[in-house]
C-alpha cells in the first residue's frame, strides 16, 4: 500500500510516513492499544489488516501465546502466522501431521518430558542403582524440519550415584538429580546440578551440589515412599518438596541460597504459579497461595495471599492424596535458537495456563481393611490466583471469620528460614509467621472457576497438561461427547460396531520409525518378557482457551468441514459431578471448555503432551515401558 506524499506546508503526521515505518511504530504497542488503533480510520485498519507482523501479534494474544523471537529473515512473520494458525487448527480438529514410532532401549521407571526432550532412566536390576539416564530428541513438525531430520539420543552414566528422581530444563542445558546425602551428613538429600548435554557441573550454579532438608527437622527416618518428594525447575529457581517433613525448599542456584518453608499440618503437593508465588494443596482439602521473595541472605518471610476450600466431605470419607499439575512452569523460556525438537517460535503465555488438581478420597466406613477409593480431577485457570490478574479471586480472602460459621478455623502458622549451601550448621531456626487468614468456602469461589470430572486413576496428569489444553485416554466408546456407559473404564469389545457401522479396531499405522541407534539388550535369563495386553483406547483433548471454544462452536455450526474426529463439542453450561457418596452434595462447576475425541483407537495406556506433540505410551500392568508413539501437530 502506498500513500500520497503530503503537501510541503502541511504538518508531519504518522500517516504521512511510509507504511513500513507505520507498521514498526504500531508493533511497539500492546495488544489492547493495537486493537484500539483498528478503530481510528480505514487507513490504519487496512495497514494493520495487511501486516503479517501485527496479525501475528493479535493471534498470539487470541491463542494465549507469547514469543520472544526477534526479527529474523529465516522466519518471516508471514511464515510464523501461517504456522501458528495451522497448528492451532490441527489441535481443534485433532489432525496430526505425522505419527512416529520411537525405537527405545529398555528403560527404568523414572522419566521426565520437557522442551521436546524425553528422559528415562536406563533399565537395571531393582536392587541396583540406575546406571544412567538416556535422553531423546522427540520428533517435531517444525518449519525447518522434514522427513530427513535426524533426532539424537545420548546417555549420561551415573555409576557413582543412586538417583531417586530427576528433572530437566533443556533451554538452560540444566539437569537436576536427586540423591540421598551421605549417612554422616546433617542433611537428607542432595541436588546435583549438571549440564544436560555433557554431564558437567552447571556453569551458572554457585555449587554443583546443594544439601537439602536438615535432618533435625525429621521426627523419623525417611521412608523412600514413591511420591514423597517433588522437584520443579522454574527459570532461575528450583523448588523441592519433601512431604514427610512438611517442607518446601526454594533454591536460587546462582547465589547458593535457599528459603525453607515448613507447614506443620502437611503439604500434599506444590507448583510455582509465578516467579514470586507458589500454590500448595493441603491434606485437609485446601488450596493455598503464598508469595515469597527470591532466596538471599536477607529474604523476608512469605505471605499467605489466599486459602480456598474444597467441597465439604460427608462424615466418614477423608482426603487421602491430592496433586497439582501444570506446564510449562512460569519461569519457562523457549529454546534460545532454532531447535530440531522444540517450538522456538512461541510458547504458552505463563499467566494463561490450566492447573489440574487430582483428588483421591478414601472411605473406610464399610471395611477399614479394604477402604474404597474415589478419585476426581478438576481444572482451573492459574490467573485466578495471581495478584496482578484482572480475574484474580484473591480479594475474596478475609482475615476475619465468616459470620455464622463457628466450624471454620484460621490457617496455620508457617515457619521460615534461609540458609546458604556452605553452611556448616544444618540446625537452622525456623521463625514462625502467623498467616491469620480464613479459607474461602467452596461455594464462594469454586463453581464458576473450575470444571470437575470423575477420574479413573489412569492418567499421568503431571505431563498431560500444557498451556490451556489437557489430554487423556478413554476406554469407553464415545459418541457426541458422551460415553455409552456411565463409567469410562468399560472395556470395548473388538467386534463392537458404532452407529456409523465403523468397526472398532486399533489404528496401528505409523508414518516414520525413529531409530536412535539404541540396542535393546536381552532380558536376564529366567525373566519372562512382560505381557503386552492390548489396550483399545481413544484420545481426548480438552481446550479451555475461550478463543478456541468460540472457533469450535462456529465451525460446528457451519457446513462443509469433513469430520476428523469421533466427537467434538463445546460445554459452557454448568454441570454436576456425581459425588454425593463422599461429598455433602454433587459438585457444580461451569468453567467453559471444548473437547475433541479421536476417531480411531490406539493401543496405549497413557498419554503426555506439550504445545506441539502428543506422546502415546504403552506400559505393562507392572509399569514397564514397552513403547512410545509421537503424534506431531
Amino acid at each position: 500500500m502506498s500513500l500520497p506524499a503530503p503537501p510541503m506546508n502541511s504538518p508531519l503526521s504518522l500517516l504521512s510516513l511510509p507504511v513500513e515505518v507505520i507498521g514498526d511504530v504500531l508493533a511497539l504497542l500492546d495488544v489492547s492499544d493495537l486493537l484500539s488503533c483498528t478503530q481510528v480510520n480505514r487507513q490504519v485498519h487496512g495497514i494493520i489488516a495487511d501486516s503479517s507482523r501485527l496479525q501475528f501479534t493479535f493471534d498470539l494474544s487470541k491463542y494465549r501465546m507469547s514469543s520472544r523471537l526477534p526479527d529474523n529473515p529465516l522466519h518471516p512473520y508471514a511464515k510464523r502466522l501461517s504456522f501458528l494458525r495451522d497448528r492451532e487448527h490441527a489441535w481443534r480438529s485433532l489432525k496430526w501431521h505425522a505419527r512416529h514410532r520411537l525405537g527405545l532401549p529398555r528403560v527404568a521407571s523414572i522419566y521426565e518430558f520437557v522442551g521436546g526432550i524425553y528422559g528415562n532412566g536406563r533399565d537395571h536390576d531393582r536392587q541396583d542403582p540406575i546406571p544412567g539416564i538416556s535422553f531423546f530428541q522427540l520428533p517435531y513438525a517444525g518449519p525447518d524440519n522434514d522427513a530427513s531430520t535426524k533426532y539424537e539420543m545420548w546417555t549420561l552414566p551415573f555409576h557413582d550415584l543412586n538417583i531417586l528422581d530427576f528433572t530437566i530444563d533443556p533451554a538452560q542445558d540444566l539437569l537436576v538429580l536427586v540423591t540421598h546425602c551421605a549417612p554422616d551428613s546433617p542433611f537428607v538429600f542432595e541436588l546435583h546440578l549438571r549440564t544436560l548435554q555433557s554431564n558437567e557441573p552447571h556453569p551458572r550454579a554457585a555449587s554443583p551440589n546443594l544439601p537439602c532438608f536438615a535432618k533435625d527437622l525429621l521426627n523419623a527416618p525417611p521412608t523412600n515412599v514413591a511420591g514423597a518428594i517433588r522437584i520443579q525447575i522454574s527459570g532461575d529457581l528450583i523448588g523441592f518438596l519433601m512431604k514427610e517433613m512438611d517442607t518446601i525448599e526454594v533454591w536460587h542456584p546462582e547465589s547458593g541460597y535457599c528459603s525453607s518453608f515448613v507447614l506443620p499440618s502437611g503439604i500434599e503437593d506444590f507448583t510455582f504459579i509465578s516467579q514470586t508465588s507458589f500454590l500448595i494443596v493441603r491434606p485437609t482439602g485446601f488450596l493455598e497461595v503464598y508469595k515469597f521473595h527470591k532466596p538471599s541472605a536477607n529474604s523476608r518471610p512469605p505471605a499467605l495471599l489466599g486459602s480456598f476450600a474444597f467441597p465439604p466431605l460427608r462424615d466418614g470419607p477423608r482426603f487421602w492424596h491430592s496433586s497439582l499439575s501444570t506446564n510449562p512452569t512460569p519461569g519457562y523460556e523457549s529454546a534460545p535458537e532454532p531447535s530440531r525438537c522444540a517450538n522456538h517460535l512461541y510458547f504458552p503465555t505463563l499467566s494463561d495456563r490450566i492447573i489440574a488438581c487430582c483428588v483421591y478420597i478414601v472411605d473406610p466406613s464399610d471395611d477399614p481393611l479394604r477402604p474404597r477409593v474415589y478419585s476426581f480431577v478438576f481444572f482451573f485457570p492459574v490467573h485466578i490466583f495471581l495478584e496482578e490478574s484482572p480475574h484474580s479471586i484473591l480479594n475474596l480472602c478475609k482475615s476475619e471469620p465468616p459470620p455464622d460459621r463457628s466450624d471454620v478455623h484460621p490457617t496455620d502458622t508457617i515457619f521460615f528460614s534461609t540458609y546458604h549451601y556452605k553452611t556448616d550448621n544444618a540446625n537452622q531456626p525456623h521463625n514462625p509467621t502467623a498467616t491469620g487468614m480464613y479459607p474461602v468456602a467452596w461455594d464462594d469461589w469454586g463453581p464458576p472457576n473450575t470444571r470437575w470430572f470423575r477420574e479413573c486413576l489412569v492418567t499421568d496428569w503431571q505431563h498431560a497438561v500444557h498451556g490451556m489444553r489437557t489430554a487423556e485416554t478413554i476406554s469407553a466408546k464415545v459418541w457426541q461427547g458422551s460415553p455409552k456407559d456411565s463409567m469410562e473404564g468399560v472395556i470395548v469389545e473388538v467386534e463392537t460396531i458404532d452407529e456409523e457401522g465403523e468397526q472398532d479396531v486399533i489404528d496401528d499405522r505409523v508414518d516414520n520409525f525413529v531409530e536412535y541407534g539404541a540396542v535393546t539388550p536381552p532380558l536376564p535369563i529366567g525373566m519372562p518378557e512382560p505381557p503386552a495386553v492390548v489396550s483399545r483406547r481413544y484420545l481426548r483433548v480438552r481446550d479451555f482457551n475461550p478463543y478456541a471454544i468460540r472457533l469450535i462452536s462456529e465451525a460446528d455450526n457451519a457446513v462443509g468441514e469433513a469430520s476428523q474426529w469421533r466427537s467434538r463439542r463445546v460445554n459452557t453450561d454448568e454441570t454436576e459431578c456425581e459425588a454425593d457418596e463422599v461429598f455433602t452434595q454433587n459438585i457444580k462447576s461451569s468453567l467453559p471448555y471444548a473437547e475433541v475425541v479421536s476417531r480411531q483407537a490406539f493401543d496405549m495406556t497413557d498419554v503426555m503432551m506439550d504445545d506441539c506433540r502428543i506422546l502415546l505410551l504403552k506400559r505393562t500392568r507392572g509399569g514397564r515401558l514397552l513403547g512410545i508413539d509421537v503424534l506431531t501437530m
